[in-house]
């Protein structure tokens, strides 16, 4: 029996192939199913004769460009033969629901999906008519793309086929099928998102997208169907604060690794494991699995050297890096620090902080805007800080708006523990709201206040209010370029250092993302790019930074003394 899983997995293996992690992990979690689809508890099974018909329709379709028949790399009839040979037990649907593809530009993804999406138009029989297919992205003319794709691949097949061609009908915007089925392309931007029952929905370059509206609006929308799919292809992009990244790649990255589970997503993501591999060509193939037929691979090499020279002369690796290498990577020659380096210091278990020592800084907002709490906790037993954030987030305008406007998805930061939303009648940031959770922080954790370390800008009111309980533990902390150079620079050593860690807080992260490095001879401060790229979270680190970067793991405490007869009382 024809299996293109198995097909590829041997192709891999007999030609030495490089795979990366999540390749191999996406290989071992479909062998280990189909060992737990031998017991009844185990709803899906494998059956790989399903997914030959879509294969033999899809690598039959012409390329729109060549309009020569498309032959499918082994890559991709592996794609096709997990998305359609996973069925349920009960009724013979599909397993996946939810699909992450994931390759280099170049490798035949558009491609791919609109022979998926055509497939799905003609061949998909629950339901049996009224099927609603779409092309999905950010903006009209990414989602366009692969509909015109599809556009192009039917009006081959009508061509040649009378049947189809007294079956459909293509529009500039549309394809109707006699059954009410229909394709069209549908953007974040559209005002038909609602009432959608989809079937079928590619969402091209996710990577790009902003907020989780399309994704959202698709996947609610196939509530009552049995074979409803939802599928994101994209290369990897430096937005590091989007959905993509932030959620879905986050996400798959713990399923593949069998620390989350749902058995119903499908995470299949070619890349470079690591930065350092990208400098031996013999690892492109990791995140461009075309390079492995040789025939593609002349022409694929060449513009890849090409560019490569050409950012290396440029001192800019970040696009070519995101773009052929398929890897998270930021644009800016001015971030902070770099996503590698910030991921390096992930803690790597919970820390009890009770009693611990603690350094706060605030970055106060206005009315209107976010005010971040971050600390400084040292470990001592790592010999290491630890830091992380809490924020009070105005209603003004409403919680959609604000999320909108920001990009940021406050509600689930909310439900997360993260954030607190203001709860004064016209949505002010509540001081008394702020300073209140400072004391409750404190006191359940029994912590040891060294200072709470503020802008003067905006404080005057928290400072009134925590003067009251923390005498001469405030310090003012002056927001000019000679008080910030320091910490700034010397956070960022402990960073590249690893003598920093950070709980993995999403807002400190988003915050680490969108900081920029400016330099103003020879000091040093962050700053942002554009207005909604929030960075407080971050200056409030740097302000507590101050002391903090000081810290002595080496100094005793009083009771080491005492303990150590060090010294004497004089009696």
């Amino acid at each position: 029996m024809k299996d293109y899983v198995d097909d590829y997995y041997h192709f891999i293996k007999e030609n030495n192939i490089p795979i990366g992690k999540k390749i191999q992990q996406a290989f071992e979690r479909h062998y280990k199913d189909i060992e737990k689809s031998k017991d009844d508890s185990f709803p899906f099974i494998y059956k790989p004769e399903e997914s030959i018909k879509p294969v033999q329709f899809i690598g039959s379709m012409p390329d729109p460009k060549s309009l020569k028949a498309n032959e499918l790399a082994p890559f991709q009839k592996f794609i096709l033969g997990m998305l359609y040979g996973w069925r349920t037990k009960d009724g013979n649907h599909r397993r996946f629901r939810k699909a992450y593809i994931s390759v280099a530009r170049k490798n035949g993804k558009s491609l791919l999906v609109s022979g998926i999406c055509l497939y799905d138009l003609l061949f998909a029989r629950n339901p049996a008519a009224s099927r609603q297919i779409y092309s999905s992205a950010n903006k009209l003319d990414q989602a366009k793309i692969v509909f015109n794709m599809v556009k192009t691949q039917l009006n081959a097949i009508r061509n040649q086929s009378k049947a189809i061609k007294n079956f459909t009908k293509v529009n500039r915007y549309e394809i109707l099928c006699n059954d009410e089925s229909v394709m069209k392309p549908l953007a974040t931007d559209s005002s038909t998102l609602d009432g959608l029952d989809v079937l079928t929905a590619v969402i091209d370059e996710y990577a790009e997208a902003k907020d989780t509206t399309m994704i959202d609006v698709l996947q609610s929308s196939q509530a009552q169907q049995a074979d409803g799919l939802v599928v994101m292809i994209s290369t990897a992009s430096s937005n590091l604060n989007g959905p993509m990244y932030q959620e879905e790649y986050a996400f798959i990255s713990k399923l593949l690794k069998n620390e989350v589970k749902n058995d119903q997503y499908l995470a299949l993501c070619w890349e470079l494991d690591s930065l350092s591999e990208a400098d031996d060509e013999r690892n492109w193939v990791k995140a461009n699995p075309l390079l492995s037929n040789k025939e593609v691979a002349k022409n694929m090499l060449i513009h890849k050297r090409s560019t490569l020279e050409e950012a290396r002369g440029k001192v800019n690796l970040s696009n070519w890096l995101t773009k052929e290498m398929n890897m998270f990577v930021q644009s800016s020659k001015q971030s902070f620090i770099d996503k590698e380096s910030w991921d390096a210091i992930k803690a790597t278990k919970a820390y009890d902080i009770k009693g611990r020592k603690v350094y706060i800084g605030l970055d106060m907002a206005r009315t209107s805007d976010m005010t971040a709490v971050s600390w400084v906790i040292p470990i001592e037993e790592e010999k290491k800080l630890l830091m992380d954030t809490h924020a009070f987030v105005s209603t003004i305008g409403g919680i959609t708006y604000k999320t909108q406007q920001d990009k940021i998805p406050y509600k689930q930061y909310e439900e997360m523990g993260l954030i607190h939303f203001s709860t004064h009648p016209d949505g002010i940031i509540e001081v008394e709201q702020m300073t209140q959770w400072i004391q409750d922080f404190i006191a359940m954790n029994d912590l040891q206040l060294i200072s709470i370390y503020y802008d003067p800008a905006l404080a005057n009111r928290a400072v009134a209010e925590l003067s009251k309980v923390y005498p001469k533990k405030l310090v003012e902390i002056p927001q000019r370029i000679n008080y910030l150079s320091a910490p700034t620079k010397n956070l960022r050593d402990l960073i590249l250092r690893k003598e920093i860690m950070h709980n993995n807080n999403p807002l400190l992260t988003r915050a680490a993302y969108n900081a920029e490095l400016r330099e103003y001879n020879d000091a040093y401060a962050i700053d942002k790019s554009i207005n909604r790229n929030k960075i407080d979270a971050m200056d409030a680190i740097i302000n507590c930074m101050v002391d903090a970067q000081y810290h002595d793991f080496e100094a005793p405490s009083l009771q080491d003394l005492i303990d150590s007869d060090s010294f004497g009382f004089g009696f």
